[in-house]
């Protein structure tokens, strides 16, 4: 009726836009999960738990929503008063996992999500003590954490249990390598050094910064180890022939490591400074272009590793190819705004950009351009994430509840969320 150009009342013309939005919200697949709080929660994290648990949001403090692939909704009141971050462990990333530098921490059963489990790291009833990490345990349910006092320990998620702790005498343990071996737990500490505990509980030193380690990465293509730290060294260590493979030193601090799928390149992020890439297999470095020396944060590599996007400042994402050291893209919100958020779904090419006014923005890596804005909110979001098959996506809202659908290029329409879904 509207393309023959008829004159339609309000009413018809009120049926005709809810028709469309149906007809939109059925091609995106679109589900909204959960009620609206009277007042807006922070979140401390969200996501998909896993390809077959569902979504998740865990607010500030302490208590969350799970949601199964149906829409079905378990709810929890808080277990801990404060969280910090969130992050999903153990095999499937079955667990999920709350954390506090210095307090109760929880952990989360996706499979059973009844099951809640409470970490105390503690030296006595009421004495907590800071948590400097909390690193995953490959193909186990545990995880190991770096406490004040000099101790590395072992936690059980299924129970709750400490199962083991070691006091080291002469350093204090400040980064765990993510996914160790139960058996080889590489950890970096505030002397410098990093280390190897083996199961036998013996503690080896496989080589030193100056200053304290901040990030410690492995290769596991290549068997080498990548540490930065605080004095702005980068240590490249090949764990097979026990030696340093390399060292470069920066003007600042190095706070952030970043290791290719394919293991062939590492990134060095110092703070204030220009990204630096190293190419494992000639062992030659070059700087990434940047317009700006303005902190790079929230970086990762897209598909087997030529290509690096990071976020730089509040309002602009760029992707490099690491291969030659150039920016391909700089990229800005389309329609206003400051970036909020963004995830890659290397599924359908595209990158998701959500942004401060509330929008979802698609921008295709290949073409290099927005393609759509498929979802608008008036509800504040708080941030967004891509399943790991790179096929739906999932933005969380300030006022509670969470948006699920499916990443499709082909739809050009923009849904918008309003009180229609927002209601509660």
């Amino acid at each position: 009726m509207r393309e023959n150009r008829f004159v339609l009342s309000d009413a018809e013309d009120k049926e005709l836009d809810a028709i469309d939005r149906e007809r939109l919200a059925l091609a995106l697949d679109l589900k909204v999960f959960g009620k609206a709080f009277d007042d807006p929660r922070p979140v401390a994290g969200f996501g998909f738990a896993s390809q077959s648990h569902g979504s998740y949001v865990i607010y500030r403090d302490g208590s969350g929503n799970l949601f199964s692939d149906t829409g079905t909704e378990t709810s929890f009141e808080s277990m801990v008063k404060r969280l910090e971050g969130v992050f999903p462990a153990g095999p499937e990333a079955k667990h999920i996992i709350g954390t506090h530098p210095r307090g109760t921490m929880m952990v989360l059963d996706t499979g059973n999500p009844e099951k809640h489990i409470v970490l105390r790291p503690q030296t006595s009833t009421f004495n907590q003590v800071h948590v400097y990490d909390i690193a995953t345990i490959a193909d186990l349910p545990y995880v190991a954490m770096a406490t004040e006092g000099g101790q590395l320990e072992l936690w059980d998620m299924n129970s709750g249990d400490r199962i083991e702790v070691r006091e080291l005498a002469d350093v204090q343990p400040r980064r765990i390598l993510d996914g160790s071996s139960l058996d080889r737990i590489v950890f970096g500490t505030n002397e410098g050094e990093v280390r190897e505990w083996n199961k036998v509980g013996d503690s080896t030193t496989l080589y030193r910064h100056v200053g304290p380690v901040l990030d410690l990465q492995y290769v596991a293509a290549r068997d080498i180890l990548v540490s930065s730290a605080k004095d702005g060294t980068l240590i490249i260590y090949d764990r097979v022939a026990q030696a340093v493979l390399d060292e470069i030193e920066f003007e600042t601090v190095a706070y952030r490591v970043h290791v290719s799928p394919d293991g062939t390149h590492v990134i060095a992020i110092p703070s204030l400074g220009i990204p630096y890439v190293i190419n494992l297999e000639t062992m030659e470095g070059l700087e990434l272009s940047a317009n700006s020396g303005a902190d790079i944060v929230d970086g990762q590599f897209i598909g087997d590793g030529n290509l690096f996007i990071a976020r730089q400042g509040a309002d602009r994402l760029y992707i490099w190819d690491v291969r030659h050291g150039a920016a391909i893209a700089e990229i800005q919100p389309q329609l206003g705004g400051g970036l909020l958020d963004f995830a890659v779904s290397e599924e359908t090419g595209l990158l998701m950009v959500a942004t401060t006014e509330n929008t979802v923005e698609y921008w295709d890596l290949k073409s290099g351009s927005y393609i759509s804005t498929p979802i608008k909110s008036e509800k504040e979001i708080a941030g967004i994430s891509v399943s790991d098959d790179g096929k739906r996506a999932l933005v969380a809202l300030n006022n509670g509840q969470m948006v699920d659908w499916q990443i499709d290029r082909d739809i050009s329409g923009a849904y918008v969320l309003n009180d229609d879904n927002l209601s509660g």
